[in-house]
Parts: C-alpha cells; sequence; structure tokens
C-alpha cells in the first residue's frame, strides 16, 4: 500500500534540530554556570579574607611550576634577604629588604593617623630601635646557618620532583615538603618579628604611660600626650600593604576590604572580579560567547592545577573521587558548548545587539545595491537581453 503522504512534505530529522526543551534547558544551563560564577566571585568579594596563595601552592601535574610562579617570593629569599652566588650558595642574609618594610610601615602610620610632632619623635626611635633590630638579626650566624640548611632542602626536593620516583617514595617527599614549610616559617618568624611588633596603638600607649611615671609631668584630663587620640583612632585600623597603592587604595574607598595579607594580589583580584563578571555576562546572556568562552580558560586553570591523572600525586578531593574528569572538566565542556551555541540569543541581552547588527548589516546591504543599481543608470535606458529560442 503506498504512503498516503507525498514525500515533499516529510520533515527530515538532521542532528542540527533544536527542541524547544533543547532550547530552555540549555538557556537554563547557562544561566545555572552564570550564577555558580557570580556568587563565587561576590562571597571573594565580601570575604576580605581571599587568597589564591593557598591554592597555587597545592597545584601539582606538569604545570605546577607555571602556577607556582605566579606566587610572588614563593620561598621567601627576599623576605628573608638569602643572597646566593653563581653556583647557588648562600652567602650572606641581607636585611635590605626587612629595612624597607618598616620604613614603609613607619610612613603609613605617620601619614595614616596624622601624628604631631612628639609623636613623630617617638615613632621616630622605634624606626631606628627595630632597624637596629633586624640588622642585627641577619648578621646572626645561626641565623646564616639554618638559611643554608633551608636552601640545601629546596634544592634537593626540587630535584626529586624531576625524577620519577616510585610511589612507595611519595611519602618522603611529602615528609621533606613539609620540612621545607616548618623551615620557612622559622626563619620568616625571626626576621619578620621587628616589623610585626610595631604596632601603633600599643607603642603611643606606652610612650604616653612612662612620661605619665615621670613626678614632674602634670596630666590634664583631656590630656591624650603620646597616647592616639579619639581623633586619631576614628581613622580606622592601619590598612594592609595592598590597600596603600592602586587599585587596591580605590577599591578601599568603594568598600572592599582587606582583611589578610597575600602574595599573589593581582592573581586575587583577577579571580575575584572576574568571575564576577563572566558570571553576571552568562545570567544576562550578554556577550555569551565571549564569556563562555572566559569560563573555559577559568576551568581549564583550575582543572591543570590540579589534574586527576595517572602518576600526578593525587590531592585529596573534599568530595568524591575522580580520574581524569572531574566537576571542573565537566563544568569546562558544558561552557564550551554554550560557547558555539546561540544560547545568549535564545534568552539574553544578545537577542537585542545580535537584532541591531542584523539590522545594521542588512541595511547596508540594501543601501549597496540601491547604489549599485543607481550606477546603472534607468531600466529604460539597459540593453534588451533576449534568451534564445527554445527548440
Amino acid at each position: 500500500m503506498a504512503d498516503a503522504k507525498p514525500e515533499l512534505t516529510r520533515t527530515p530529522h538532521t542532528i542540527r534540530t533544536f527542541t524547544g526543551w533543547t532550547i530552555l534547558f540549555m538557556v537554563v544551563l547557562r544561566i545555572a554556570i552564570g550564577w555558580h560564577f557570580f556568587y563565587e566571585g561576590v562571597w571573594k568579594i565580601k570575604s576580605g579574607t581571599f587568597s589564591a596563595t593557598p591554592y597555587l601552592l597545592a597545584s601539582v601535574g606538569p604545570l605546577k611550576d607555571v602556577f607556582h610562579a605566579m606566587i610572588n617570593d614563593k620561598d621567601g629569599f627576599q623576605r628573608i634577604g638569602i643572597e646566593r652566588d653563581q653556583d647557588g650558595n648562600v652567602v650572606a642574609i641581607k636585611p635590605d629588604y626587612q629595612i624597607a618594610q618598616i620604613n614603609a610601615k613607619c610612613d603609613l602610620i605617620e601619614r595614616h593617623y596624622q601624628l604631631t610632632d612628639a609623636q613623630k619623635a617617638v615613632l621616630k626611635e622605634t624606626r631606628e630601635a627595630k632597624i637596629a633590630e633586624v640588622t642585627s638579626i641577619a648578621a646572626d650566624p645561626e641565623l646564616l646557618i639554618e638559611a643554608v640548611g633551608y636552601v640545601r632542602l629546596l634544592d634537593q626536593v626540587a630535584q626529586e620532583h624531576k625524577q620519577q620516583e616510585p610511589k612507595y617514595l611519595q611519602q618522603r617527599m611529602d615528609f621533606n615538603i613539609g620540612k621545607i614549610n616548618a623551615a620557612r616559617n622559622r626563619l620568616l618568624a625571626r626576621v619578620e618579628k621587628p616589623y610585626n611588633d610595631i604596632s601603633a596603638v600599643p607603642l603611643f600607649q606606652a610612650a604616653e604611660n612612662k612620661r605619665r611615671q615621670d613626678p614632674n609631668v602634670k596630666v590634664e584630663a583631656d590630656d591624650y600626650g603620646l597616647a592616639l587620640s579619639p581623633k586619631q583612632l576614628a581613622a580606622g585600623p592601619l590598612p594592609l600593604p595592598q590597600a596603600t597603592h592602586f587599585p587596591g587604595n580605590l577599591l578601599t574607598k568603594a568598600g572592599l576590604e582587606f582583611k589578610t595579607t597575600t602574595r599573589t594580589e593581582f592573581q586575587d583580584l583577577s579571580m575575584m572580579f572576574g568571575l564576577v563578571a563572566i558570571g553576571a555576562g552568562l545570567i544576562l546572556g550578554l556577550f555569551t560567547r565571549l564569556s563562555a568562552f572566559a569560563a573555559a580558560v577559568f576551568l581549564a586553570m583550575f582543572y591543570l592545577s590540579m589534574p586527576p591523572w595517572p602518576g600526578v600525586q593525587e590531592v585529596q578531593p573534599l568530595e568524591g573521587h575522580y580520574l581524569i574528569v572531574n566537576k571542573n572538566l565537566v563544568e569546562l565542556i558544558a561552557c564550551l558548548a554554550i560557547m558555539t551555541s546561540g544560547v545568549g540569543r535564545w534568552f539574553g541581552l544578545d537577542a537585542f545587539i545580535g537584532a541591531y547588527m542584523d539590522r545594521k548589516r542588512r541595511n547596508k546591504a540594501i543601501l549597496g545595491a540601491a547604489q549599485a543599481n543607481a550606477g546603472r543608470g534607468p531600466v529604460s535606458d539597459r540593453p534588451v537581453v533576449r534568451e534564445p529560442a527554445r527548440a
């Protein structure tokens, strides 16, 4: 029996067919990933404690050196003041960096609290005492010996990482890394003590208490002396270093609070505001392809920093167990699917941008066609082309 439905009326099914449900769930997927990025960025900004330093330090795999290089002074050589010769041997401990830090902190205290002349004299005395203290610490032979052992341990672990060590030796490497962290913390605690001991409120309060012990000093009720006055204290706590220069100073005025120091200042700001911008773009469907591509780049960095590959040092996950594929890779693939589709135009601001651009291109094409016709002259003046007669 012949098919009653003519062949030309049949709708061919192809792999490029999108159903309404496909469009709906693609839009939902775009918004869900956008919200994930957006809220993560907002939380990091509001917390004021986010730092990419621990995450980058924990990176493993073939690209770990790239991620470690993003950390400013990862091994602490600059802060400790370790000076090495051409052969890599430790030859001295220089206090220059710590002296510069002490000077910068004292200058910040003077500007932030608008010190009086008497308070400036107290601060100057403290500055000189702390510089002398850090210089004495750097000249201590025991510190140099400890720094030599620290550098040798660093070189040893670096050499072991380059070799394909058997799995049973991984515990020894982990143990040595723990020793490295402990040695670095001990060295930093010693050289940074003079800097950390400088605290404005206790410093000037102690100076005022010492002044009042003099029986010849008469103290009035509203006389704060060398202590910080309520007007000076109203300036708030001393800002952290990253909040004293661009762009941290502008962000502080905008309400962003820095609560912890970091060795990855640029990476932290890029991460926080990048997540917010990408998330907003995906939620609103604004520049969707660019937003999805940027999200894929972020996720690729997350994935490659701790790849779940065979033979790579395993990082204990907070949840689940992975081999080759983890949540970052799955979300990355989803972002690539969004990037290569028109999901931004289906339900997003890209629909308006696309309509405007399409109309602009269409008007340009119409104008070009009109100009081309105008150049050919009136229709009556054009030569008539007759088709040859058919046999």
